[in-house]
């Protein structure tokens, strides 16, 4: 038994048929079915049922194909382990992002990275959290940076200091002094809500006994804040969205702990990252 039989078997069983799998292996049926033989003989075991046109596994056939998938995905790790080792820091990195993690990591640190590893290149996807992280678990990317609140199932990840919603504004709707306001103090303002907190945000609503006034919903931060620097209301986000604002906006920090949240790095438990990608996510934990 080789690495090509399971290889041959793997594709066999997903196809359904000979004539199938030998298509999708640009090789022809005869020493394809000649393998399938061969691998039954040593195994001393029946693995698919031929009594229909179509190939069904057999219960001791599908048994194997889990083990079978599971030896051909160590022999790829394995691969791409030394492959990386051999090439040192280089490749590219696939990185998801929300735009609210965009002012943290594009920042002169970043810069610092990349002159620290000249040979690593990356290619970045935007995208709300829900996106970012369908992206992640598709192995279209191998990092997401990410905000929580987030099901972390199935995920490793690396968490930074909590941060704080704010309440951003025009100075024409700042009604005190104080840097900061509770959740009360909002009960009456025409408010700008970012969809990724809005459930968030309802149910501290909700838990204060208050009905908010929304008079704006929006998909993206940076669509939120030029709502405010219009005048349309107060948009209410985490505070490092801030950074994208256009103007000079004033901003109270909600003394909520409920809606306090934290950009966090996430990668799939069982995913292979390279060096680089390693490399990347020591960066995002100093920063």
């Amino acid at each position: 038994m080789d690495l090509r039989q399971l290889h041959y078997f793997t594709i066999i069983a997903e196809e359904g048929s000979i004539t199938a799998a030998a298509e999708r292996l640009h090789i022809t049926q005869p020493p394809l079915s000649q393998q399938l033989k061969k691998l039954e003989e040593e195994l001393n075991v029946v693995l698919f049922e031929r009594t229909s046109r179509k190939l069904q596994l057999t219960e001791i056939g599908y048994q194997f194909l889990i083990r079978a998938k599971q030896i051909l995905a160590i022999s790829e790790t394995a691969k791409e382990e030394i492959i990386d080792y051999a090439n040192s820091y280089q490749g590219t990195i696939l990185l998801g992002i929300t735009p609210t993690a965009v002012p943290m990591i594009l920042s002169e640190k970043f810069y610092e990275f990349h002159k620290k590893y000249p040979s690593i290149n990356f290619e970045l996807f935007e995208g709300s959290t829900a996106h970012i992280e369908t992206l992640l678990r598709k192995g279209i990317i191998n990092i997401g940076i990410l905000r929580s609140p987030l099901n972390t199932n199935g995920l490793e990840y690396i968490e930074k200091p909590e941060e704080s919603m704010v309440a951003a504004m025009l100075p024409e709707y700042n009604w005190s002094d104080s840097n900061t306001c509770c959740l009360q103090d909002l009960a009456h303002k025409p408010l700008i809500l970012y969809h990724r907190y809005e459930n968030l945000l309802m149910e501290s609503f909700h838990t204060e006994k208050i009905m908010p006034r929304i008079v704006c919903k929006s998909d993206r931060s940076s669509t939120t804040l030029r709502a405010a620097e219009i005048g349309l209301g107060i948009a209410l986000l985490p505070e490092s969205a801030l950074t994208m604002a256009r103007k000079k906006l004033e901003y109270k920090k909600i003394l909520c702990s409920s809606l306090n949240s934290r950009p966090i790095a996430v990668w799939l438990s069982n995913r292979y990252l390279s060096k680089s990608d390693l490399a990347f996510l020591e960066f995002f934990r100093e920063l």
